[in-house]
């Protein structure tokens, strides 16, 4: 089986067209976009001009770059998922074709995608904001930047984790996202809401890196120091009280033989030690001792995620979810237990912090606009 991973996983990269796609581009993100700017304009009426500079309400004028048009078009692929009739085919002469390739940050490795020399988000956002200070449809390129928050809060972009042949949250958002209930509440600005001292300067970098933090923080897992001793002889921790050892299954070493020999969950598979290159179901956190990661979440293991299936159910999840427990916290205190699916609970906490960090983001550049001419992106110009 192992063996058998390791083939495809080679082939896939050699042979297969790859698009990495943090949330899904007909569904996720637009709306993930559209719901920051009405969240904005709860909040300060002034800025429900953006309601002019939505695609979907200049169908008459295509030439006109809209802020969900580039929110999408920072993704832009020809994969079959790719609307044409809702977003054409031509790519955005300002959008890198290969732009996935600067989706991904691990804030702790500082890195992209693992093993795939390219610039983490961080340093490509950098490039974005540039495009928008020239001037030249700027509110394209601020939904190019509201797409790159929105991927922060991914949790395979914010752990760096390549996924060229899927994700299983990405599917599960883009089929259910209008049937999962969530609410953002509060314009979230690195002044008012950063997570250190250090990131709370209002500029596009610290809404990068605030977002980014706040997301790998949710999506890591205190696990302690596992042993290599059969049966339920882990250590306790919060991957243990996620999914704990009860006959025969749960959290547990597995001997298996030379090349099966590791740590199984079931319903997400299993941690091969010394093999994370090739692991596609859970692994430790890379820079990160006793902190694990998974990637497998909808209880499959055929590589292929249905987001209409029952997914794994952890028996435990943290009461405060964007918290990161630590090896200190009493677990009574911190966790709680749980019957909902793992990837309901991460989208419940991960849109809200799409939503409302993207719509801090948005009162920051468009802000300069106010009131800006409703008529053509003649003249705009963004000058913070």
């Amino acid at each position: 089986m192992f063996k058998q991973k390791i083939l495809l996983f080679s082939c896939v990269i050699l042979l297969s067209p790859i698009y990495i796609y943090g949330w899904g581009n007909n569904v996720t993100h637009p709306k993930l976009t559209i719901q920051a700017m009405e969240l904005l304009i709860s909040e300060d009426a002034r800025f429900s001009y953006l309601r002019d500079y939505l695609r979907s309400t200049n169908p008459g004028a295509p030439e006109l770059r809209c802020l969900d048009e580039g929110s999408v078009k920072e993704d832009y692929g020809t994969g079959p998922d790719w609307n044409e009739d809702v977003w054409g085919s031509e790519q955005d002469p300002k959008v890198p074709r290969f732009s996935w390739k600067s989706h991904g940050y691990n804030p702790v490795t500082d890195k992209a995608w693992a093993y795939l020399p390219t610039d983490n988000t961080h340093k490509y956002a950098g490039k974005v904001w540039e495009n928008i200070l020239e001037g030249d449809n700027p509110i394209f390129h601020i939904g190019r930047m509201c797409h790159l928050i929105e991927d922060m809060t991914s949790p395979a972009h914010a752990n760096a984790v390549f996924h060229g042949t899927g994700d299983d949250l990405e599917s599960y958002a883009e089929g259910n996202y209008d049937a999962i209930v969530f609410e953002a509440v509060k314009v979230k600005k690195p002044s008012t809401h950063g997570i250190t001292g250090e990131l709370q300067e209002d500029s596009y970098s610290h809404f990068i890196k605030n977002v980014v933090w706040q997301a790998y923080y949710m999506t890591t897992f205190w696990g302690g120091l596992l042993i290599d001793e059969e049966g339920d002889e882990q250590p306790d921790s919060e991957l243990k009280r996620m999914f704990p050892y009860d006959d025969g299954k749960g959290l547990r070493f597995d001997p298996g033989g030379f090349f099966n020999a590791g740590y199984v969950v079931d319903d997400v598979g299993y941690y091969y030690p010394g093999f994370t290159f090739f692991n596609p179901e859970w692994w430790p956190c890379k820079g990160d001792p006793n902190y694990f990661y998974i990637h497998n979440i909808d209880g499959d293991d055929s590589g292929h995620s249905d987001p209409g299936a029952p997914g794994c159910v952890p028996r435990a999840f943290k009461r405060n979810k964007l918290k990161r427990i630590k090896s200190e916290d009493a677990l009574h205190e911190v966790m709680e237990a749980n019957d909902k699916d793992f990837r309901l609970l991460l989208c419940e906490s991960l849109f809200p912090l799409a939503v409302e960090w993207t719509a801090g983001f948005l009162e920051l550049a468009t802000a300069p606009h106010i009131p800006p001419p409703l008529e053509g992106m003649e003249g705009i110009g963004v000058s913070i």
